[in-house]
């Protein structure tokens, strides 16, 4: 009578799991978690992009700076909600297309964020580039989980939440700096360039990394 080894079905699982691991190169993975950190530091940065530019943005649209902080409260609600979609979307067509979609919708919306004539469409297109940054913070995380074994991701998550973590102290100082020379129109031409240039390092560098 044949024995059958109970540990078996577990060794075949341990295997496909460390293929999966190995499908990138080291260098692969590293230039992953580089776009990944890159993205989350432009998606964070953005919550903070206006307020050293609040009283130059309450002159041109006549209102109060009050008014102008609602549109950060506005922001991050549009980026707690959009997660719901987000994350399921990448789930079921993958972290590449959700990326390419959600920077090119985020190009968009920082564009017209800094062409607004308005106060209301200001605000909405702030939303409307809220609700993509959140898939940066969803995406980043969940392709460093697809590429790295659990007991290796540690470091590579460091990188990551490095770039979440910075992009909120940077642009507060980029933009006094922009808005001591120029426009703080300019902050979103800054933030529209940063965005370009996700969506080119995403579209030729990233390659899906679902399984």
């Amino acid at each position: 009578m044949a024995s059958v080894n109970p540990e078996a079905p577990l060794e075949g699982q341990s295997r496909v799991q460390v293929s999966v691991y190995s499908r990138f190169r080291p260098l692969q993975k590293r230039t992953i978690t580089a776009i990944a950190a890159f993205c989350g530091f432009l998606a964070q940065a953005s919550t903070t992009s206006v307020l050293a530019a609040v009283p130059e943005i309450v002159e041109t649209y006549h209102t109060t700076a009050n008014v102008i902080s609602i549109s950060n409260a506005v922001y991050l609600a549009f980026m707690g909600l959009s997660s719901l979609i987000w994350g399921p979307w990448a789930d079921i067509f993958g972290r590449r297309s959700a990326y390419l979609y959600s920077i090119t919708l985020f190009l968009v919306f920082t564009l017209g964020t800094a062409l607004a004539p308005q106060l209301e469409l200001f605000f909405l297109f702030r939303a409307f580039t809220a609700f993509q940054g959140t898939s940066f913070l969803i995406l980043g995380s969940s392709c460093i989980s697809d590429i790295y074994h659990p007991t290796e991701r540690a470091t590579s998550l460091g990188w990551f939440l490095s770039g979440t973590t910075v992009g909120p102290a940077f642009r507060p100082l980029l933009g006094g700096i922009v808005v001591t020379f120029t426009s703080w129109r300019v902050i979103f031409w800054i933030q529209g360039s940063l965005a370009a240039t996700a969506l080119v390092l995403v579209f030729f560098c990233l390659p899906e990394t679902l399984h």
